[in-house]
């Protein structure tokens, strides 16, 4: 005769404690053998994604190499692994924008390599801690190229100061930088002997308190060349002279004629005909200095003046000056010679009689 299994809660009375603790005690391991199917299934069963990311290298803080060439690379790569790996990678990944970075000082001494692409996404975001492998990626390699930085010290900065004359106190403030020591050779060859010298980005000083200090970015480029400088910014100490600059002002010349030849019995307009030399510029460029504001067109008129003995009937061209004038209370002012352009007045011709039939 077969003996039946008696359960715990089948000797103890229905709904009693004993009753409910046995209930509870095969349900726990129910569920714990359904979560070992799961994780064994989906340890079992790999899957494959295919994904893309931005991969961009650097140097990180590194005072001793700087990367050369290209930094940013696009990778399209096939992974495979678990679901929930898969899963929780590419949820990773959208949460970074899929654009990665990797600080090859780390393990990649001065000089050119090419480097698996794999190894490196590998090292950007580590795949393989994750149980993912990559079954295909492109491009395969990537070029690193390292070269060592070279220290260079005390070199001016001047202010590249915009729309003001800004005179400085004393000496110029010096920095120290490092650049790649490539590109420090190409330095010194333009260079040819003279010491070198840092810009800062451009500053509007025209608007700012004449003896205040001025702080501005150093601009991190000598002779077309990127460099590093160890600090950002630098400091003037000086005033602003003037806020005065110059510009090249269009302007069309125009004739100013003696008052008598607006006179109602005056016939010069009916004589004469003004013909001006087509290789004079008659729409010149005016260099004009002066405040920003007062550069208005009606504050910039430029004209020629005509006389009686430009009527006297020659075939030559007449030669004048152009006048170039400002309000009276204007700062504004020409820079170099005032243009001369070439007319004549030619005598116009009696209209043709019509003849009669």
């Amino acid at each position: 005769m077969t003996a039946m299994y008696d359960s715990p809660e089948s000797r103890a009375a229905p709904f009693s404690r004993r009753w409910w603790l046995g209930k509870l005690h095969s349900a726990f391991w129910v569920a714990l053998a359904t979560l070992l199917i799961w994780i064994y299934a989906d340890m079992e069963f790999t899957d494959e994604v295919k994904l893309k990311a931005d991969l961009f290298l650097n140097t990180g803080e590194s005072k001793t190499v700087a990367l050369l060439g290209e930094t940013r690379f696009e990778l399209s790569f096939t992974l495979s692994g678990s679901k929930t790996a898969l899963l929780q990678f590419r949820h990773d990944l959208t949460a970074r924008g899929s654009v990665l970075s990797y600080d090859v000082s780390q393990e990649y001494a001065p000089g050119e390599a090419l480097v698996p692409a794999a190894t490196l996404l590998d090292k950007a975001i580590g795949l393989t801690r994750r149980g993912i492998t990559i079954k295909d990626i492109q491009p395969e390699a990537i070029p690193v190229k390292l070269d060592r930085l070279v220290l260079v010290s005390d070199v001016p900065v001047d202010l590249d100061a915009q729309g003001a004359t800004f005179q400085p106190t004393g000496e110029a403030p010096k920095v120290e930088l490092r650049v790649a020591e490539s590109r420090w050779k190409i330095i010194q060859e333009r260079l040819k002997g003279q010491p070198p010298r840092l810009k800062t980005q451009p500053v509007d000083v025209k608007q700012r308190p004449a003896e205040k200090p001025i702080v501005a970015e150093i601009y991190p480029m000598l002779e077309g060349q990127p460099v590093l400088p160890t600090q950002k910014t630098v400091t003037f100490q000086g005033k602003v002279l003037s806020s005065r600059v110059a510009e090249d002002v269009p302007v069309t010349i125009k004739l100013l004629c003696p008052a008598a030849w607006a006179e109602a019995n005056n016939t010069t307009w009916q004589d004469y005909v003004f013909v001006p030399n087509t290789v004079s510029n008659w729409r010149p460029k005016l260099r004009v200095e002066g405040e920003p504001t007062e550069f208005k067109p009606e504050n910039i008129q430029a004209y020629i003046e005509l006389t009686d003995d430009d009527k006297k009937g020659t075939a030559a061209w007449l030669t004048r000056d152009v006048i170039v004038s400002f309000p009276p209370e204007s700062t504004l002012r020409l820079v170099g010679a005032a243009p001369k352009v070439q007319f004549r007045l030619e005598k116009r011709k009696p209209a043709a009689t019509p003849a009669i039939p």
